[in-house]
């Protein structure tokens, strides 16, 4: 019974995270980086915003890869990726 309890609590629980995974930052920025990233590399994930720098997971065909944006002269543009 403990052992039932258990696993199915691991269980809901490896559910979960997914779930909160979002975008962080202005909506304006999260968009405008969005497209950015999707242009160039296809889907985004997520993107985290901090002032001029952001940073997002973009899905691939082949894997994840993690960009680097800075904001410079009125536009999002890409610095670094893996």
């Amino acid at each position: 019974m403990n052992k039932t309890i258990l696993f199915l609590s691991l269980f809901l629980l490896a559910l979960v995270p997914p779930g909160f995974a979002k975008d962080f930052g202005a909506p304006k920025d999260v968009r405008e980086i969005k497209a950015v990233v999707q242009a160039k590399f296809g889907q985004v994930a997520n993107v985290s915003v901090s002032h001029d720098w952001a940073m997002c997971i973009s899905n691939s065909e082949d894997s994840d890869l993690t960009v680097l944006l800075h904001f410079t002269g009125g536009h999002w543009k890409i610095t670094a990726h893996d």
